[in-house]
This record gives structure tokens, C-alpha cells and sequence, in this order.
């Protein structure tokens, strides 16, 4: 499986990771069957993940030890038996490379809504997770005839930009990510097409908060406690008598050109 950025630093690198974080824990030991690759049309090469992308993939659970940026080249777009590209140029530079891995490429938002229309009545053929999921991108292929392609596929790039701009891309690639490989986890596809919630797709010790948590203590910033009413996060309660929270200014650091 291969996931394909620009930088091959921020988007793909945490989708990469993240993705290995899920299937180790719904699979164990299984999951070492399923090679998970990434690479970037425009990469960094050998450069580590963006600080920023770091610290929000540790707050949901992956690990950012370790990994390199790669440039994409064509023999990783024909060996890869799903690419999930993170925006719709990036798929096709995909297709530019590997013209005949049409059937096997698409950008993870496009994914993850071909998961959500499909209706099969059988499960999914093959007793292995490798195999469901072979036969899951075949179902995907068979499904993009009936979904037309927009601009709201696109995971923007998170570079340049404060950390919470990772800490939202990083969102939007769980909560995409998620119905992509929990139907191949399941004995078959889902049955009906009213949507899951994300959030209950995710393992019980990932979080979106832990995360946020991280992103706040990294800049010396009140860790969020809770959302109010009004769906924003609020601040955690202070002791009576205790100091006001004071807000440290965010150090600059050396940002790369790419993401």
C-alpha cells in the first residue's frame, strides 16, 4: 500500500504511520503481512517527518521514529496494489508514472466515500487481510463509476502553516483512513449505507484530545479539558488562588519548503 504527497514529510508521512499504528493494533501480528510505503512527488528526500506532523501522529498513537521522505518513482506506483493519493494532483502523478494502475489508485478521501456506497451481500472473498483487501479495491474500482471527482478530496498541505493545521490534516486523514481498512477488517462489507461516526471506528486510546493535548504542551498553551455547548474546546478549570494561565509565544524554527 502507498500513500503519495508532495514532501513526503507531512501528509502521506503521517498517513504511512498512522496507518501501520491501526492495523498493528486491530491485527497483532497479522498486520506485518501488509507493507505500507509512502513517497513524495517533489520529496525531501531523506529528510525526517515535519516536527509539527511528528507531534500530532505520536498524540494519535503512531510513530514518527525513524522515517525517511522518498521520491515517488514509477516501480513504486506498479507494485503497489492500493496507492492512496492525498490529493487529486497527486494521484495523477501517480497515473502519469503507472497508466495501468488506474484500478488501484485513488485519493484517500475518494476511498474512503467508495467504502462508505458500497452494498455487497457476501463478505468479502479471501481468508486473509491481504486478501480482503485485494478484493476490496476491486470493489472500489468497480463502485468510481458512479461518484464524480471535486475539489473536496483534496487534503491540503499542512506546510507553512501553525501547528494546528497539522493538527487538523492529521483529523481529516483518520477520520479518512478509518473506513477504508475497518472494511476490510470486517467479515464483509457494510450492509447499509448510513455513515459511521469516525470516532467509533478509532481505538479506544486514540484521541483526537490526546493529541490536541500534545500540540498544546508543545507551545506551553492550557491543555484542553473538555468541549462546551458550543463544540469548542475549552481550557482546563484553575484552582482557586492559582495563577492565570500564561501564554508562551511560539518559537520559530526552520520550516522546509515542501509537505
Amino acid at each position: 500500500m502507498l500513500f503519495v504527497c508532495t514532501g513526503n514529510i507531512c501528509r502521506s508521512a503521517m498517513a504511512e504511520r498512522l496507518a501501520r499504528a491501526y492495523l498493528d493494533d486491530a491485527l497483532g501480528d497479522d498486520a506485518a503481512a501488509i507493507v505500507l510505503r509512502s513517497a513524495g512527488t517533489q520529496a525531501v528526500v531523506g529528510s525526517a517527518m515535519h516536527p509539527d506532523s511528528s507531534l500530532v501522529l505520536a498524540g494519535f498513537g503512531g510513530d514518527p521514529s525513524g522515517f525517511t521522505a522518498r521520491q515517488l518513482v514509477d516501480d513504486m506506483a506498479i507494485d503497489a496494489d492500493l496507492t492512496l493519493a492525498l490529493t487529486r494532483n497527486h494521484r495523477r502523478a501517480v497515473l502519469k508514472a503507472a497508466p495501468r494502475a488506474l484500478s488501484r489508485t485513488f485519493t484517500l478521501r475518494e476511498a474512503a466515500d467508495l467504502a462508505g456506497l458500497l452494498k455487497e451481500d457476501g463478505e468479502l472473498p479471501g481468508g486473509t487481510f491481504a486478501a480482503r483487501c485485494r478484493a476490496l479495491v476491486g470493489a472500489l474500482a468497480a463502485a468510481r463509476s458512479g461518484r464524480s471527482s471535486s475539489a473536496a478530496e483534496d487534503i491540503a498541505d499542512p506546510i507553512g502553516g501553525p501547528v494546528e493545521v497539522h493538527q487538523q490534516v492529521g483529523e481529516e486523514i483518520a477520520a479518512a483512513w478509518c473506513p477504508c481498512w475497518t472494511e476490510s477488517c470486517d467479515s464483509g462489507l457494510r450492509q447499509s449505507r448510513a455513515p459511521r461516526s469516525p470516532a467509533a471506528l478509532l481505538p479506544a486510546h486514540w484521541c483526537p484530545e490526546l493529541s490536541r493535548r500534545a500540540v498544546s504542551w508543545r507551545w506551553g498553551r492550557p491543555p484542553p479539558a473538555r468541549r462546551d455547548g458550543s463544540g469548542r474546546w475549552g481550557t482546563a478549570p484553575r484552582p482557586a488562588g492559582e495563577a492565570r494561565w500564561r501564554w508562551s509565544r511560539r518559537r520559530p524554527h526552520a520550516r522546509p519548503s515542501a509537505g
